[in-house]
């Protein structure tokens, strides 16, 4: 189902610089339907993070800072 604007969604995130997964809550605040093959359906979705547990935050800024280098 399509996540709506304002739901609040707790996520478990694995990036690929760290091997813990990054445990965070969001709330959504924009999402989209994307149609795929064989009647299946993804969505994308834009979410505002509100809380994390443990080094979450530390771990996301690290990869976000790797990627940003790169670029």
């Amino acid at each position: 189902r399509d996540p709506s604007p304002s739901e609040i969604l707790r996520m478990a995130i694995k990036i690929p610089t760290n091997e813990e997964l990054l445990q965070v809550t969001g709330i959504v605040v924009w999402s989209s339907l994307h149609p795929q093959s064989n009647d299946l359906y993804g969505y994308e979705a834009g979410i505002r993070f509100t809380d994390f547990i443990g080094k979450s935050r530390e771990y996301l800024a690290k990869a976000i800072s790797k990627c940003l280098k790169r670029a």
